[in-house]
């Protein structure tokens, strides 16, 4: 099995094509690929730890850029990505079950309780759209007073309601 394809990277499902993909790869794009999810997602970083040599962080983040577009490399991110998502919705049922634990704890705060409450319902699609609040704008009034000769322009800002 290859290092890609241990531990943190992938636990099952795609584990067996992302290994094959892997195998096909220089050993300085599978560095790269390691090096890209054990930090963070920072492309440039991972470009600059993989062994490829580089004058300066821009040409790096530059190259980095380039073999994130690879074919092979998009293969490789496209499986992981799948493999992600499976991971993930094997952990939903998990999540319920520990948040229903907290509505359920008489020992919980209300406010955990409030967040574990919104959390759920969020995730189920019944939370409301959080409010949005209208810009304040100003309509300018401008009144023409006469004096003798001359005209005195005043302006005012006046608030109007939201838009």
């Amino acid at each position: 099995m290859s290092n890609v394809a241990e531990g943190t990277i992938v636990q099952s499902g795609h584990a067996r094509a992302i290994e094959q993909k892997a195998e096909k790869l220089k050993p300085r794009h599978l560095r790269f690929l390691q090096n890209y999810f054990s930090n963070g997602f920072n492309a440039t970083k991972a470009y600059e730890n993989a062994g490829f040599r580089v004058k300066n962080s821009d040409i790096a983040a530059v190259n980095a850029s380039k073999l994130l577009r690879n074919a092979k490399v998009t293969e490789i991110l496209e499986l992981i990505k799948e493999e992600g998502a499976v991971i993930l919705k094997g952990l939903v049922p998990k999540a319920a079950l520990q948040l229903g634990k907290v509505l359920d704890d008489p020992k919980q705060r209300g406010g955990t309780k409030i967040a574990a409450a919104r959390e759920v319902l969020d995730r189920a699609g019944l939370l409301p759209p959080p409010e949005v609040r209208p810009e304040q704008s100003f309509n300018i009034q401008i009144n023409i007073v006469e004096k003798k000769r001359d005209r005195d322009i005043r302006a005012s800002q006046v608030p109007t309601e939201g838009i």
